[in-house]
């Protein structure tokens, strides 16, 4: 999955259940070590009014700059290589403007479709599915509810994690 490919971090998704009190958060993080068998370091408590959890929801710093090289080296590449092919095609089938000057016609192709490439990989390390999550967990802090926020390694830990944590509250979001 090219996805995967993408991204640098080891538990690229995340799933956030907010919760009324402690009693219940600590039962759904027993519940989802037991049941589904997550690691202490996938699950951390986010506690009412508190301010400083930007660590406890993206804990891999250094995840997050191998996601942004090799998004932005695949996807630049992969830019490249689609204008190229489509300097081929647009060559081939014979447009005067591109048969007069095939250089500076391949170059401003490749040039345009390689910075769309790079473009999506900004768009791929910023990780925008986050904002949701992110969000949600600061109106709860500051609402004074309990967040368990889950970082999963794939879209099964994802689904299991997210069918848990709706058992314990009607207030779960997740990314991709």
């Amino acid at each position: 999955m090219i996805w995967k490919t993408l991204i640098g971090e080891h538990y690229g998704s995340k799933s956030v259940g907010i919760l009324e009190n402690e009693r219940e958060a600590d039962r759904i993080v027993a519940r989802l070590k037991d049941k589904i068998g997550l690691r202490s370091r996938q699950i951390r408590i986010i506690h009412p009014h508190e301010t400083h959890y930007d660590r406890k929801l993206e804990p891999e710093t250094q995840g997050i700059v191998h996601t942004a090289i090799r998004a932005h080296s695949i996807l630049g590449l992969a830019g490249l290589v689609l204008g190229l092919l489509a300097w081929a095609i647009v060559f081939a089938s014979g447009w005067p403007g591109v048969r007069s000057a095939p250089l500076m016609s391949a170059v401003a192709l490749m040039f345009f479709s390689t910075a769309g490439g790079l473009m999506l990989g900004g768009l791929v390390t910023a990780r925008p599915d986050h904002e949701n999550v992110i969000l949600h967990v600061r109106d709860a802090a500051r609402q004074g509810k309990w967040s368990v926020v889950v970082h999963t390694d794939g879209a099964a830990q994802l689904a299991q994690t997210k069918r848990a944590l709706g058992t314990a509250t009607d207030h779960v979001w997740s990314s991709l």
